[in-house]
């Protein structure tokens, strides 16, 4: 039985199809919302802030962008192609 990818396990790898991109995207936009969130109290409260929050709130718009640039349309004789299988997939038998 396949096994369902999870968004947080397909981090770095990048999605295989639309689905997979919107999903990874609204899990990113999510991380990110609550993580700018806990980052400006800190800041408005006066704590310091760790370089590991601030480096990863960095890795994360990173793979945020490369996402929205991997949705961008293809055009001349990549558009024609299909669009790669789905490694959420069950495999094919």
């Amino acid at each position: 039985m396949a096994r369902t990818i999870q968004p947080w396990e397909d981090l770095g790898r990048g999605a295989a199809c639309d689905g997979c991109r919107r999903l990874e995207m609204a899990f990113l936009r999510q991380i990110m919302r609550i993580l700018d969130d806990v980052l400006a109290q800190a800041k408005r409260e006066r704590h310091p802030i760790s370089a590991e929050a601030e480096h990863t709130m960095r890795v994360l718009r990173a793979r945020y962008r490369r996402l929205q640039a991997e949705g961008a349309p293809q055009e001349g004789a990549q558009a024609a192609l299909p669009p790669p299988p789905c490694r959420g997939a069950p495999p094919a038998r």
